[in-house]
C-alpha cells in the first residue's frame, strides 16, 4: 500500500434544503439515498429475501425508507459521506 487518503463528501440534498428550506424534500433524498446503498445488503440477511422472495425485499425496502424519512423531516441535519482512497502497487 503506497497511500490512503479519507475525504469527506458533502450532503448534495442538503445544499438543496439550505436554498429551499424543504424537510420532505430533503427527508426524501436522503432516504432514497441511503436506501439505494444499503438496502440490498440489510436485506440480505432476511430468510425471504435470500429464497427469492421480491415483495419480502419491496416490503423491507418501503419499511426502512419510511422509517429513514422521519428524523430529517423533524430534525433536518447533513448526511455527508466519507470516502476511503486507497493506492497499492504491485512489485516488480
Amino acid at each position: 500500500m503506497e497511500d490512503i487518503d479519507i475525504s469527506e463528501l458533502p450532503d448534495p440534498a442538503w445544499a438543496d434544503y439550505e436554498r429551499e428550506g424543504n424537510e420532505q424534500a430533503l427527508a426524501t433524498k436522503q432516504a432514497l439515498l441511503f436506501r439505494a446503498i444499503f438496502m440490498p445488503s440489510l436485506a440480505s440477511a432476511l430468510d425471504r429475501v435470500r429464497s427469492g422472495d421480491a415483495e419480502a425485499l419491496r416490503i423491507f425496502g418501503d419499511r426502512l425508507e419510511a422509517g429513514l424519512m422521519q428524523r430529517p423531516r423533524s430534525q433536518p441535519t447533513p448526511m455527508h459521506s466519507l470516502v476511503q482512497t486507497v493506492v497499492l502497487a504491485k512489485g516488480a
